[in-house]
C-alpha cells in the first residue's frame, strides 16, 4: 500500500497534513497495518512537522541515496 498527499497552499499551516496522517492510521482499512513508514525530503520542514504531530518518529537521521529521511509509527 502506498499513499501521498499534497496540502493546498491556502490550507497550509492549519494542521491538515497531520490530520490526514492521523486519519490514514485510524482508518479501518489500515487496521491490519502494524507499521507505517514515511519517506520525506529532509528540507520539507512542514511535512516533518506534520509527521511528528501525527505521532511518527525518526527512523533514520541521515538522508538515503534518494535524499529521503524516514519516519515510522508502530501500533
Amino acid at each position: 500500500m502506498g499513499a501521498a498527499y499534497v496540502v493546498a497552499p491556502s490550507r497550509r499551516g492549519q494542521g491538515v497534513g497531520a490530520a490526514t496522517l492521523r486519519a490514514l492510521v485510524a482508518d479501518p482499512g489500515t487496521a491490519d497495518v502494524e507499521q507505517f513508514v514515511l519517506g520525506i525530503e529532509p528540507d520539507n520542514a512542514a511535512s516533518l512537522r506534520a509527521a511528528a504531530a501525527a505521532g511518527f518518529a525518526r527512523r533514520t537521521a541521515e538522508p538515503d541515496a534518494e535524499d529521503m529521511v524516514y519516519l515510522h509509527l508502530r501500533r
